[in-house]
């Protein structure tokens, strides 16, 4: 004699409780899902009467049609077939096939109710707002599951669904299944699903029927027999599926390749891959891909939002990325010792500036790194106007070495006061400190508030593009203008500058106004170091240029990540240099030795030596590292004539260089 072995649990049902069987593990997984206490569990002897049902009539069933989700979408799900015995004491009831899922991979493949009910004609759009994640189905609940036993929806079947519309795509259901129920978190979940099916079928949907508790689509043509029907049931917390008609009966003729409502589907789609291989994704390979991959032709303004809705799922709103701010920040502050960071409000609570410096940063900057910042600003490319400060220098490789981020509402005078107030408190007032800006009034206003003795000159780039390019004999002037601000004797420049005189009397004295020690090296009251202009701040800012365009904390975020990188990949590289000098400050050296090959040099006194070189000849200190050419003392670096001392008397060019320009510290 013959047993099954019957386990069951009760469960709630909308009619009170009953016996629910488990057969399968999804079975378990969905009862301790719906259960909030540890379930009771019966098992039940039952004798077995199999009844043959070889002889019994095929009934064939339709099958549905399966979407799929694009880029990446896992294999449809597989169903979980097991055939009913009938017990002759006892008739259990049966439960619908339920999908055993492996992922996010939208309707199932056989999803049909047992009711059939008319489509409302309504073509209304309730939107209820963006969603920022994938859909994700989960098991129905307990009173999905039990139905009547007399169902056929149990029988196997074969794929009979022969779809002769024509221009659309054949699924196959290899399983051979009908029956199966799926449920959503929220309604936008479902419609985001439902409108990935249909850019992945190729036909423009319409929403027929859009409630709290009730959500219709179907063809943009409304004689055509797809529809969907999902229901929300009251005091439950998903979406049910309840009907999917999968079959198109229109034609060709119906089928527009410019999508309404697709923003947000198109966004999802785009969002994993925002960023590809460093470049944000722009609106313009939206819609070519959007056109070659699936047919869909998309307005710029369509792509555009596209593009700002997968921005959203990757970085949250604008306006919510404040609120994150303080805790990044503290992050921040926890995983970088020595951390400097502020945020500055109104009095109503409103954001206005925001503040870092890395402790790492900070450090360099007080102990191996020249005391030279380049200030700038680049505008904010977002939600909100404002703009990103940046203080930086250079390392000893002449990388950029950022020294301070800040964000504020513009430049003026109050928001530059502000952050250099935070960037005293980070790095203080170091010995020989200098700081070049681009002429900004507000910069130079700011400066002499919290900085009032340390030098500040102007960019040389910038004071050439304020000259009159339309006077005569203007690259004479230009040419004469770039030699007067880089040589390094009061001698030589003041022979430039009679040369300007002598072109144009208009552009001396405008020179001459703007006082030589700002934008001239030899006459800077500090050491400048080469850095004539705020290049560096400007090549940052290229660097930078993806974080305009985030909310305000992803900015931050990508900043902080950034340096982090940089610094990660200089130490590695660093660690690869055959000496402890830099790369740049090597080749410095050869450039210079091969200069000086020529020259002669004479003894002197212990240290110091006269070297002859043809045009200026040059008396070399070399325990005190000077030159009467100035260019050892200003640049830090041995000139032409102290690497010919250096030949002379066989000492190493490594040991005359600055510790500004040494490795040994990464």
């Amino acid at each position: 004699m013959l047993y099954d072995v019957i386990i069951s649990s009760l469960v709630k049902i909308e009619s009170g409780r009953r016996k629910y069987r488990l057969q399968r593990d999804s079975d378990v997984r969905f009862l301790l899902l719906d259960q909030t206490v540890v379930p009771e569990v019966y098992v039940d002897l039952v004798e077995k009467v199999v009844r043959d049902v070889r002889d019994q009539p095929t009934v064939p069933s339709r099958i549905s049609q399966i979407p799929s989700i694009v880029h990446g979408a896992p294999n449809p799900p597989s169903f979980a077939t097991v055939r009913e015995s009938v017990s002759s004491t006892q008739q259990l009831p049966l439960r619908k096939e339920v999908p055993i899922w492996d992922g996010d991979c939208g309707f199932p493949k056989t999803c049909e109710a047992d009711e059939q009910e008319r489509v409302n004609g309504n073509d209304s759009y309730a939107s209820d707002g963006d969603e920022t994640h994938q859909p994700r189905e989960v098991l129905s609940s307990p009173e999905d599951h039990v139905v009547d036993t007399n169902s056929d929806s149990d029988l196997d079947g074969q794929d009979v669904a022969d779809r002769n519309t024509e221009g659309r795509n054949q699924y196959t259901n290899t399983e051979g299944r009908i029956s199966g129920i799926v449920i959503f978190d929220t309604k936008q979940k479902l419609k985001n699903e439902f409108g990935n099916y249909a850019l992945n079928e190729k036909f423009n949907p319409r929403i027929r029927w859009s409630t709290k508790n009730r959500f219709e689509a179907g063809c943009n043509d409304i004689k055509c027999d797809f529809a969907l029907r999902a229901t929300y049931r009251d005091g439950s917390t998903y979406w049910v599926v309840k009907k999917f008609a999968h079959v198109h009966t229109c034609t060709l003729d119906t089928y527009e390749s410019h999508f309404r409502k697709v923003s947000s589907i198109v966004g999802e789609m785009f969002a994993p891959k925002f960023n590809t291989n460093g470049r944000t994704i722009r609106p313009t390979d939206i819609i070519t891909e959007m056109h070659e991959q699936h047919g869909v032709q998309l307005l710029y303004t369509k792509a555009w939002r596209a593009k700002e809705h997968a921005k959203t799922i990757l970085y949250g709103k604008p306006e919510d990325s404040y609120q994150l701010l303080p805790a990044y920040f503290h992050l921040l502050k926890v995983t970088n010792l020595g951390t400097l960071t502020a945020i500055h409000t109104d009095l109503n609570n409103n954001f206005l500036y925001a503040f870092f410096a890395l402790g790492q940063c900070i450090k360099g900057f007080q102990t191996v790194i020249r005391p030279v910042i380049t200030i700038d600003a680049t505008h904010l490319k977002g939600a909100f106007d404002g703009v990103i400060y940046v203080a930086s220098c250079k390392d000893e490789d002449e990388h950029a070495y950022p020294e301070a981020f800040g964000v504020g509402d513009g430049e003026t005078e109050n928001s530059w006061t502000w952050f250099l107030e935070r960037l005293r408190e980070a790095i203080r007032e170091v010995g020989g400190m200098l700081f070049v800006f681009d002429r900004h009034a507000s910069i130079a206003k700011a400066l002499s508030i919290v900085y009032p003795n340390v030098p500040h000159c102007i960019c040389f780039f910038h004071l050439k593009q304020n000259l009159n390019p339309r006077l005569k004999g203007w690259k004479e002037v230009l040419d004469v203008y770039c030699k007067a601000a880089y040589c390094s004797t009061s001698r030589q420049f003041n022979l430039e500058m009679d040369e300007i005189k002598k072109i144009h009397q208009g552009t001396y004295d405008t020179l001459m106004s703007i006082w030589p020690d700002l934008w001239s090296c030899s006459q800077c009251p500090g050491r400048r170091y080469q850095m004539m202009t705020t290049n560096i701040a400007e090549v940052l800012n290229n660097c930078i240029q993806k974080a305009p365009r985030l909310p305000i904390t992803a900015a931050m975020e990508f900043l902080g990540d950034m340096l982090q990188r940089w610094f990660n990949d200089r130490r590695e590289q660093a660690g690869k240099n055959p000496t402890y000098l830099g790369n740049a400050a090597v080749g410095h050296c050869k450039e210079r030795n091969e200069w000086s090959l020529t020259y002669n040099v004479y003894l002197i006194e212990l240290t110091r030596y006269l070297v002859k070189d043809g045009k200026h000849d040059g008396l070399v200190d070399i325990e005190h590292r000077m030159c009467t050419c100035r260019n050892w003392d200003l640049d830090q670096l041995p000139c032409d004539h102290a690497i010919a001392v250096a030949r002379f008397t066989k000492t190493n060019f490594n040991s005359l260089c600055h510790e500004y320009y040494n490795t040994s510290w990464m």
